[in-house]
């Protein structure tokens, strides 16, 4: 496992692939977070209800959803933040010794003339 740690796994991804990582993960946390304070019953979290009448019945609706003031600072903040980090892996440039990675040769035109 330390292994992995040192940098066996980090080393072994591309930029692509970070950026891919970084981008997801950033989104399931929000969506995660946000999907988690929508499930809760409000009746669990002592929100006033309103009640009314349908016709039928007496429906008990939320008089509002509680979430905190700092999830929606938090959430942009979590996503600029992965917006950052992602522009940072995948426009930064590669080595030269990566360059021709196709089998070819990386000398140029030069050589196709001669």
């Amino acid at each position: 496992m330390s292994s992995i740690v040192e940098g066996g796994l980090r080393d072994r991804l591309t930029d692509r692939e970070k950026t891919l990582i970084i981008l997801s993960a950033a989104v399931m946390f929000v969506f995660g977070v946000w999907v988690g304070i929508w499930i809760i019953p409000s009746a669990a979290l002592d929100v006033p209800m309103n009640s009314h009448y349908d016709g039928r019945q007496v429906v008990d609706t939320p008089a509002y959803q509680p979430v905190p003031t700092y999830l929606p600072i938090g959430s942009l903040t979590i996503v600029l933040l992965a917006l950052y980090a992602a522009k940072h892996f995948y426009f930064r440039e590669s080595p030269p010794e990566l360059a021709a990675t196709d089998g070819g040769d990386d000398r140029g035109e030069e050589s196709e003339s001669a």
